[in-house]
């Protein structure tokens, strides 16, 4: 099958470095490298206008049946257990009353790759997607350069616009985040901005800094402590049980009061693990079905056999996924003992083949996240690998279209 995407022509040196300056100083990209590797990709991927539509069609969907399946099995305790979840989520979970479709805004990132078969998903990011930078910012400084051309959207500008636009007053935006890691706070200086820009007051705050009491949430920020009227969560929820008790890390996955994008018992559809569960629902999840490749537990067959691949069922960034002939084999061998010691925690996948595409250098692989917000898509975060797994050596890559394209 022909790929629907082509790489177009490079951005001069000295004009790819002013915009990576700009991302470094403008647009909060503190991290335009990992090691001695560029992680910003100087040629975008021009994708087929119908092809954006399919995917603005299936992400919509999917989102929808994410979120039922998430209300049902918050609601469900015996299937808390297939999930590979700790002990402390799964009793935050069973003493969660929120109903998932009745709190907007949402965020949820599908990570969709063409194949020989069509495309396909590999998960959703439903917890604590990232990427909101190298979406928003980097793709108009791109497209710049490439008249005729157009990006997807803004999720970042999106996000702070649905939640101006929501009903409820959010005046007073706690922005939650691992106050330590220069990448999780690049994310949330940039969104702080964004919200700024919309008349809004975001406080970046770590989990520690916030204060519950009598159903609310405080924050204290410049000397003075306010109340919350939202938070918006850059904390991922396996990391919750590692707070001390004393900030009540289980208020995090109710979305009662405040409000929380997104609550932490999102988690039950960012697991791996999910579709472990798809029997036990009555929710249909038909366009899940169709688009995710088959997904059972882990055994000693499935490891042996090279049309399957491993993952952790809480892991990100591709870190830890074994793949027979493309994972290091001491890497790969590690990876298995693991799952044999810990089979609870891991989940066997079919493998597929991404479509690539062709380079000097030889044959790189994309992939295509699309952001869904309160139910409607937002924009794309592209990456590129030189190896048919996206994990944190992948760049980011700017996603076009021909503008003519870009309301059909």
């Amino acid at each position: 099958m022909n790929a629907p995407y082509r790489l177009l022509h490079e951005i001069s040196p000295a004009e790819f470095s002013r915009i990576r300056r700009r991302m470094i100083f403008e647009f909060c990209k503190w991290d335009p490298q990992v090691g001695d590797v560029a992680v910003l990709s100087n040629r975008p991927l021009l994708l087929a206008g119908n092809e954006w539509n399919l995917l603005t069609r299936h992400a919509e969907n999917l989102y929808c049946e994410t979120l039922a399946a998430e209300a049902e099995i918050v609601q469900s305790p015996r299937l808390h257990q297939s999930l590979g979840l700790s002990r402390f989520i799964r009793n935050a979970l069973a003493e969660t009353c929120s109903d998932a479709t009745q709190h907007p805004p949402r965020l949820m990132r599908f990570d969709f790759h063409h194949t020989p078969l069509g495309w396909m998903i590999s998960e959703v990011n439903s917890d604590v997607p990232g990427g909101f930078i190298e979406s928003s910012a980097f793709p108009s400084l791109v497209a710049e350069h490439f008249p005729g051309k157009t990006t997807l959207g803004d999720p970042a500008r999106y996000l702070a616009q649905v939640i101006r636009a929501n009903d409820a007053p959010f005046e007073a935006i706690a922005m939650v985040h691992a106050t330590a890691y220069t990448d999780d706070r690049q994310v949330m200086v940039y969104l702080s901005r964004c919200f700024e820009a919309e008349g809004m007051r975001p406080m970046l705050a770590s989990p520690a800094d916030i204060r519950w009491e009598l159903g609310a949430a405080y924050v204290r920020s410049r000397n003075r402590e306010h109340r919350v009227d939202l938070m918006v969560r850059f904390f991922p929820s396996e990391w919750l049980p590692n707070l001390p008790r004393t900030c009540k890390p289980r208020r995090f996955f109710s979305n009662e009061s405040p409000s929380i994008v997104n609550p932490a018992s999102a988690i039950v559809t960012q697991t791996k693990r999910f579709p472990l569960v798809w029997k036990d629902l009555k929710t249909k999840l038909s366009l899940w079905s169709k688009l995710l490749p088959e997904t059972r537990v882990v055994d000693r067959e499935r490891m042996a056999d090279e049309s399957w691949i491993v993952k952790p069922a809480l892991g990100r960034v591709g870190a830890l996924i074994g793949i027979h002939g493309v994972t290091p084999p001491q890497e790969l061998a590690k990876i298995h003992a693991t799952c044999k010691r810990h089979p609870a925690h891991w989940v066997a996948q079919k493998r597929f083949c991404i479509t690539p595409v062709e380079t000097l250098n030889g044959l790189e692989y994309p992939s295509i996240g699309v952001f869904v917000i309160d139910g409607r898509v937002a924009g794309c975060y592209g990456r590129i690998s030189s190896r048919p797994i996206i994990d944190d050596r992948a760049k980011d890559i700017v996603v076009l279209i021909e503008t003519n394209n870009r309301d059909q």
